[in-house]
């Protein structure tokens, strides 16, 4: 019996500390899985917030897509208005310009060339030679009087600039 006693001896003393040591483990063991799930909550909501940050920034770069597409088309609208706008005018000088011309020189060159000018057979020079050689003796004469003329005007000009 001694061996009894003495065993019932130690169990009183390791008896609280067996089922310390248990109920620890226990305890940690369900405390282990509460910081686990918690975790996995913790990490979930996270998920959620980054999927939500995810689709607002999509729909505000959508946004913003639709925005600048919306300038680009009034900004090509308004320059294709000015493109018609000077075409028109384009046109319309020209005519004026082709009208001009043929009222002031009733030898006007047309639209479009019916045919090529007439050459001497022989030489393949046109046939009124001197009249082009008149003619550009004739331009530079008007070319020199002009440059006469600008430089008279220049001075007159400078002699007003430095009047003030």
């Amino acid at each position: 019996m001694l061996q009894w006693e003495a065993i019932k001896a130690v169990l009183k003393v390791i008896w609280p500390l067996l089922v310390l040591i248990v109920v620890f483990l226990f305890g940690h063991r369900l405390g282990y899985v509460s910081a686990s799930r918690a975790h996995d909550k913790y990490v979930a909501h996270q998920a959620e917030l980054a999927a939500d940050a995810a689709k607002e920034a999509a729909e505000r770069v959508a946004q913003i897509e639709q925005q600048h597409a919306i300038e680009a088309k009034e900004i090509e609208d308004a320059l294709q208005a000015k493109l018609d706008t000077a075409t028109a005018s384009a046109r319309s000088l020209s005519e004026r310009l082709r009208h001009y011309q043929t009222r002031r020189c009733p030898t006007a060159v047309p639209q479009t060339p019916s045919a090529a000018p007439v050459t001497d057979a022989g030489t393949g020079v046109p046939e009124d030679g001197g009249a082009v050689g008149e003619a550009t003796d004739a331009h530079f004469a008007a070319c020199a009087r002009d440059a006469e003329r600008l430089a008279k005007w220049q001075k007159w000009y400078n002699g007003l600039l430095d009047e003030k």
